[in-house]
C-alpha cells in the first residue's frame, strides 16, 4: 500500500521540504512552540557521524524515535479517504498537494491502546525508505533532539513483541525513555501484511 517513487521523481520529492516542518526543538533549544525559522528547521536533517538527529513522538502514551533523515515532512491532522478491503493497519489516502499518499495507523502497526488524542496535536509524518513513500498517524511529535550515538542504548524494556521486532534501541527522554524505531523494518512491515502473498 505504501508507494514506490520513480528514480526521477525520487531525487527531487527527496529533498525536505521545510516550509512544512512543525518540529520540536533539540537538547540546547526551543519548545516544539517556538520552532519555526529556517535555521531551527535545519537542525532535523543535522545527523553526521558524531551526531544523532532523532524526531520524538507520541503514540498511545509512549515516546517513540525515528532518525530524522527518514521525514520528508510533517502534516496536520485532516481527513483520510479510506480504501475499500485495505489491511486493518490502512487508515487511507491524503492528497499532498496533488500527490496521492498512504497512510498508516502506527496505534494499530505497533498494536498499542489508541488513546483519545487532541486532534490538534496529531500529525502525519510523512517518511521515507529507499524511495518508498508513506505517511504516518501519530498522537504528537515533541522534540527533535541532536544527540551523542554513545547516548543509545539496546532496548531493556519494550510494551510488547511486535514493538519489539520494529525496535533498534532506546534513548533517554525526559525522566524516563524513548524507544527508537527502525523505519526500514517499520516500511518492510507493511509491506508484508500488505501482500496477500506472504500472509498466506
Amino acid at each position: 500500500m505504501v508507494r514506490q517513487k520513480g528514480r526521477q521523481e525520487e531525487a527531487t520529492t527527496l529533498q525536505p521540504r521545510k516550509e512544512c516542518l512543525e518540529m520540536g526543538a533539540d537538547r540546547k533549544g526551543s519548545s516544539a512552540e517556538t520552532m519555526d525559522s529556517h535555521e531551527d528547521s535545519e537542525r532535523l536533517f543535522s545527523e553526521g557521524e558524531d551526531v544523532l538527529a532523532l524526531m520524538v513522538f507520541s503514540i498511545g502514551g509512549h515516546f517513540f524515535a525515528c532518525h530524522s533523515a527518514h521525514v520528508r515532512e510533517l502534516l496536520p491532522a485532516q481527513p483520510i479517504t479510506s480504501v475499500p478491503g485495505a489491511p486493518d493497519f490502512f487508515l487511507g489516502v491524503i492528497d499532498v498537494r496533488g500527490t496521492i499518499e498512504s497512510v498508516i495507523d502506527l496505534h494499530h502497526l505497533l498494536r498499542l491502546e489508541k488513546l483519545q488524542a487532541a486532534r490538534s496535536r496529531q500529525r502525519i509524518v510523512v517518511a521515507n525508505h529507499e524511495g518508498i513513500v508513506s505517511g504516518f498517524l501519530v498522537d504528537s511529535v515533541e522534540d527533535i533532539l541532536n544527540m551523542s550515538p554513545e547516548e543509545l542504548r539496546e532496548v531493556m524494556f519494550t510494551l510488547n513483541e511486535q514493538v519489539s521486532t520494529l525496535a533498534t534501541g532506546q534513548i533517554p527522554y525526559r525522566n524516563g525513555y524513548a524507544i527508537l524505531l527502525d523505519m526500514g523494518r517499520v516500511f518492510s512491515r507493511v509491506g508484508n501484511r500488505s501482500d496477500p502473498d506472504r500472509n498466506g
